[in-house]
Order: C-alpha cells, then sequence, then structure tokens
C-alpha cells in the first residue's frame, strides 16, 4: 500500500498494516492468519462484475451485509487480496464439544501471538471473521 495524505487511506493504513503483519508471522509461532497478497484502496462504484458475483454470492448465503450496487462516484473503498483461507465459522456445523473447544482454543491462542508479537488488537471479532480449513493433523503448535 502506497503512503497517501488522504484521511481515509491514513485510517485504513493501520488495518492493512496489521492484515499484511499478521499473515506473515512465522508457522513456528502460528499457522492461524491468512497471507494478504494486497491491498488497495479504490475510487468510484464497484465495477459490474464485482457486484454481479457479489449478487449471486448474496442470493446463495443470504449477506447481512447492505447490497453494494449503491456507491457513489467519489466513493474510497479497501480491497483486500488474501489466500484462500477456508469457510467461515458463522456456516460452519459443529460436530460436537471438541471441535467447538479446539475452535476456541485456535482463535485465543493465535490471538495472543498476535498481540504479544505484534502488538495486534483484533478489533472486529466474530464469527463471520473466524475461517475454518481443514487440518493435516490433530495436533498444532504455536509460541508466544
Amino acid at each position: 500500500m502506497t503512503q497517501s495524505h488522504d484521511p481515509a487511506c491514513s485510517a485504513l493504513s493501520p488495518h492493512a498494516d496489521a492484515c499484511c503483519k499478521t499473515g506473515t508471522l512465522h508457522p513456528s509461532h502460528t499457522k492461524a492468519f491468512v497471507q494478504t497478497h494486497r491491498v488497495g484502496v479504490c475510487h468510484g462504484p464497484y465495477p459490474q462484475p464485482f457486484i454481479k458475483a457479489w449478487q449471486a454470492w448474496d442470493k446463495r448465503n443470504k449477506s447481512e451485509n447492505d447490497p453494494i450496487g449503491w456507491l457513489p462516484a467519489d466513493q474510497l473503498y479497501a480491497v483486500f487480496a488474501m489466500a484462500d483461507c477456508g469457510k467461515d465459522l458463522e456456516g460452519h456445523q459443529l460436530r460436537g464439544f471438541d471441535q467447538a473447544r479446539s475452535i476456541i482454543l485456535q482463535v485465543v491462542l493465535a490471538l495472543a501471538v498476535a498481540e504479544e508479537s505484534l502488538a495486534f488488537e483484533h478489533r472486529d471479532l466474530h464469527w463471520g471473521n473466524v475461517m475454518l480449513a481443514a487440518a493435516p493433523s490433530t495436533y498444532t503448535a504455536c509460541r508466544l
């Protein structure tokens, strides 16, 4: 992301920085954060192919977000290009107590590692922001 004197870009900068840093934590500390490939700030309404893709996704998944086709010509918005990191917890059917406990423990430990390593504080944690992917092992490790 490039530096900008625009207040909207300045307000976004800490969030973009946090995404980029958490995705690069060394695997011996935690593997829980998704890699951020690129962050950008765009201007104007969303492109039509993006709007159509979002509408198709919304029809299948029933988003709680507002429709995106109404943005004014002077709208600024951020685009985060991230690696595929699985499915969100909101749409996942838990298989029982052990899986729920495992998810909670992994989220708490990942946040502890990020807070300790990067002075990172997550201020928008909800079940739509917790992504799940099959693990290659039943055990994981983290290091504070």
